[in-house]
């Protein structure tokens, strides 16, 4: 298996890609620039300041954690850790529903907050890096020969994926079936293989 760089390698890689050098990162952090290099050489850093970093690098806040191998604050993990699992089932719908990722967006983002809950265990957290070249400089893996075509809806696909950790379970459910009624509407747009076969909308109890 391979294993991943150390996180201060990670970092460096990502300052890199961004064109940023290491007074230019420790200014967009508004920290001093001995303390990113430090981080650069080694040094684990607090939750502040990889709070900063992150902002600095263009990259979401709970997404670093993880990169850090630390634990996601509360305020940073999805709101609803139950609903992981129905986050990642949209992917089959924002792929391949005709004109579907757009209007899904909209749902998501029209649909009222709700109250965080006080933690009750480790939060579930999935992340979703912003674009390849960020998981090759993670990685250290070359991607530059062999990436697949980009999705036409690719940036507003992971926007949703994103906006929709707010959502609560049921909530998301409500995402979802739209998401199944857009695949009866819109049958005929669709090869015989990707058309669902069910009567037609599921139950709220299902």
């Amino acid at each position: 298996m391979r294993t991943l760089p150390t996180f201060a390698v990670q970092v460096r890689r990502l300052a890199e890609l961004r064109g940023i050098g290491v007074s230019s990162l420790a200014r967009r952090a508004a920290v001093p620039e001995p303390l990113i290099t430090a981080v650069l050489d080694g040094t684990e850093p607090g939750p502040s300041l990889l709070r900063r970093l992150a902002r600095a690098l263009g990259l979401h806040a709970g997404d670093l954690f993880v990169i850090a191998g630390r634990p996601v604050p509360h305020d940073l993990a999805p709101l609803d850790p139950a609903a992981a699992d129905g986050i990642a089932s949209l992917s089959w719908s924002l792929t391949y529903l005709p004109r579907a990722v757009r209007e899904l967006h909209q749902l998501v983002r029209s649909l009222p907050q709700q109250p965080r809950p006080e933690p009750s265990s480790a939060p579930r957290y999935q992340q979703y890096p912003n674009n390849p070249d960020d998981l090759g400089a993670l990685t250290g893996i070359d991607l530059a020969d062999d990436r697949p075509p980009v999705h036409p809806d690719a940036a507003e696909v992971a926007q949703l994926i994103w906006n929709a950790r707010r959502l609560t379970v049921g909530q998301l459910q409500e995402v979802r079936y739209r998401a199944h009624a857009i695949r009866h509407e819109r049958a005929d747009e669709l090869s015989p293989d990707r058309r669902c076969t069910c009567p037609g909308r599921p139950s709220l109890a299902t």
